[in-house]
């Protein structure tokens, strides 16, 4: 949605238009009294609803004769405009999009005042990654209502408005269709909150604990999947449940789980180091005296934006 002064020619429900980086069909015009209008003419100001997103303010509004060709003029002028912000080359942009490296968090965003919905869209700009984008599906002033929701539930948008509401049939529609509707009224706490939800589109970083190492004295049992194996810890603790590394004439050779602990032939917990205890070993790589077990742990732990 764009407000827009005619200065020559003639605007008309149904065509297609290019305004800077955005583009679309006019589907329908409001003129300042906020009536439905199929024409506007020069020295007319009036609200243009149809448009891909929000442009910038002295933008200027052309008529092009197809949508491919609005489509196309847009990209081109969008892609320059992130050229210049990015120190991602076109082509790699194109490339991540898609190889589906980039995830896209859909959002409906909406404000009080273009001037807020600017600022937003400003700070929100300035979030660099190559893993997670914001996707603005449909922008606009004013309170969030049916319609936003529609769009939000066929799209799978978050619905985020900043100093206003949710009309009550909003959010009954919202709370029906399983749509998430959030308000600020801190610019700061809107931009965390998208922060967080960028966020979590990224995949875990696997933090490694390193807790311990045994040699291997004696093997007990031999399976096709499990080996029941002996030997000292001389390093830090073995727990039962953690990952094992299996290090042979100084390199790693397989991994494996930790199934089953005991010391003194009883079940337990951990073993810290100058014990022997035996363990219950899990996995394809086939245990030999004199083999070094690093034990350790493996964590997931949220990225941040």
């Amino acid at each position: 949605m764009a407000t827009v002064l005619v200065k020559t020619g003639t605007l008309k429900t149904g065509q297609d238009i290019v305004i800077g980086s955005t583009f679309g069909r006019i589907r329908k015009m409001e003129d300042s009294f906020g009536k439905e209008i199929k024409n506007a003419y020069p020295s007319t100001p009036v609200t243009i609803i149809g448009i891909n997103d929000t442009p910038k303010t002295n933008d200027v509004v052309q008529v092009v004769s197809e949508k491919t060709v609005a489509r196309t003029k847009s990209r081109e002028a969008l892609t320059e405009a992130i050229t210049k912000k990015s120190d991602l080359s076109k082509q790699k942009i194109y490339q991540a999009i898609d190889e589906e490296k980039v995830k896209k968090l859909n959002l409906i965003l909406k404000a009080d005042v273009q001037g807020s919905l600017e600022a937003i869209q400003q700070i929100l700009s300035t979030i660099k990654s190559d893993e997670v984008a914001v996707n603005y599906v449909e922008t606009g002033v004013g309170n969030i209502t049916e319609s936003d929701i529609k769009i939000a539930e066929t799209s799978g948008s978050y619905v985020i408005g900043f100093s206003v509401v949710a009309t009550s049939v909003a959010s009954r529609m919202a709370e029906g269709s399983g749509v998430t509707i959030k308000t600020f009224d801190v610019i700061y706490e809107l931009v965390e909150e998208i922060k967080n939800l960028l966020a979590g589109l990224l995949p875990p970083e696997i933090v490694r604990t390193d807790l311990g190492r045994l040699n291997v004295l004696a093997i007990f049992k031999r399976g096709k999947k499990e080996m029941i194996v002996g030997g000292r810890v001389t390093q830090g603790k073995v727990v039962k449940g953690v990952n094992i590394e299996v290090k042979r004439g100084g390199e790693i050779i397989g991994k494996g789980k930790l199934v089953n602990l005991q010391q003194n032939k009883e079940n337990t917990g951990e073993v810290k180091q100058g014990n022997e205890c035996g363990i219950t070993f899990e996995g394809d790589v086939k245990i030999e005296e004199k083999d070094t077990l690093i034990i350790y742990r493996e964590e997931e732990k949220r990225r941040k934006i």
